[in-house]
């Protein structure tokens, strides 16, 4: 009785790099870290996502999936705030003292 073998369906490749944020820092409320790369996912009937790693401390669960081809997500660059700063304007960015 000859069986009939049928190969599985060719899967499609992956489109997207999942990328994973860890976190640094927490100041006043402000989440302070850098998005880590951490595996790949691929879209389709049936969604499909590998990440191959995990950080070891500070990963919060945020996973971003960019298309391949496409920039890695970026923090929005911040003036560093001074200690005891409350507000924007104390941050120092803007000053033009030659002290």
């Amino acid at each position: 009785m000859a069986e009939e073998i049928s190969k599985p369906a060719a899967t499609q490749p992956f489109t997207h790099t999942a990328y994973l944020f860890v976190r640094t820092g927490v100041r006043k409320g402000r989440v302070y870290g850098y998005w880590k790369d951490g595996g790949r996912f691929r879209e389709g009937e049936e969604p499909f996502a590998f990440i191959d790693m995990l950080p070891r401390g500070g990963w919060d669960g945020r996973v971003r999936f960019v298309r391949l081809g496409d920039p890695p997500p970026e923090n929005e660059p911040r003036a560093p705030i001074r200690p005891g700063a409350e507000t924007a304007d104390e941050t120092g960015a803007d000053d033009q003292s030659s002290d």
